[in-house]
């Protein structure tokens, strides 16, 4: 199948998919993370270097990471572990990679101030870095990026805007339409359709582009017809954000709504302007 030329047409109003049943294995890092002793770094780089080079703190990246934590241990016989370095893979970007290892020292707000700003205030390139570095953690088996990615992601498709049909089809050229941010696109579009179903058969950019999607893609189309018959069932269904994440020995736990706070934890994105208060 050729692959499609990406453009950025506006979007509607808010959307989802369906999750992976996935169930990491344990995080038993063998460094001594607790000591507080981070003196041993590693390189990673990417294709050509030295621009695509980047030392990090080999305790840091293996403690959130079995990717790293297999090929660096130095019970292994991996030569990474010999050499000190790792090369991630020729698909990667720049961007997805410096953002993952920003990620590591900052945290989630690091996917809030600094990935955003480089993107001119574009949702829909927003969407796609965010769905980028969602597949790069996915390959290095970052489940904690992931659910931090996860929870961006559901704070930024809220009342005016929608899941973008790129980031959509990203995920599907890289096989994760069966990962729990698949699920939650397909979930939050099925959403706006069901809200809106008038949109699916207008000439707006974003409803085109997700028409030709569907006719190339039969997976999804069979997947978005599950998540409206279960909206049909239960409309006023608003999954808990619990839903979407990775659970697992050594991922940090989802956090609990603060005392007070009458959200429950639910998903910001199923609200829309026109629903009743």
């Amino acid at each position: 199948m050729q692959t499609r030329q990406k453009t950025y047409p506006p979007r509607p109003a808010t959307t989802p998919t369906q999750p992976e049943e996935h169930h990491p294995t344990n995080m038993t890092t063998p460094f001594d993370f607790s000591s507080g002793d981070l003196t041993q770094t590693v390189t990673v780089f990417l294709r050509d270097r030295p621009k695509t080079t980047f030392t990090v703190h080999k305790e840091l990246l293996c403690s959130e990471s079995l990717f790293f934590q297999g090929c660096l241990s130095p019970s292994s016989n991996f030569k990474e572990a010999r050499k000190e370095e790792v090369k991630i893979g020729d698909t990667t970007d720049v961007a997805s990679l410096r953002a993952l290892i920003t990620w590591l020292y900052r945290g989630k707000a690091s996917l809030v101030q600094g990935l955003k700003l480089d993107c001119d205030e574009s949702h829909a390139i927003y969407q796609e870095k965010l769905t980028k570095l969602y597949i790069l953690a996915d390959n290095v088996m970052m489940y904690s990026l992931k659910n931090d990615i996860l929870d961006v992601m559901s704070k930024i498709t809220g009342t005016i805007i929608a899941i973008e049909p790129q980031s959509v089809e990203t995920l599907l050229e890289a096989d994760l339409n069966n990962s729990k941010l698949g699920a939650f696109m397909v979930d939050n579009i099925a959403y706006t359709l069901h809200k809106m179903p008038g949109i699916y058969h207008g000439p707006e950019p974003w409803a085109k582009l997700l028409r030709s999607m569907l006719d190339d893609y039969p997976g999804l189309a069979k997947s978005l017809l599950d998540a409206n018959f279960a909206l049909v069932d239960n409309p006023k269904q608003k999954p808990n954000r619990c839903k979407y994440h990775e659970h697992g020995d050594g991922i940090r736990e989802c956090s609990e709504p603060k005392k007070g706070e009458n959200d429950g934890g639910k998903l910001e994105t199923w609200k829309f302007l026109t629903d009743a208060e």
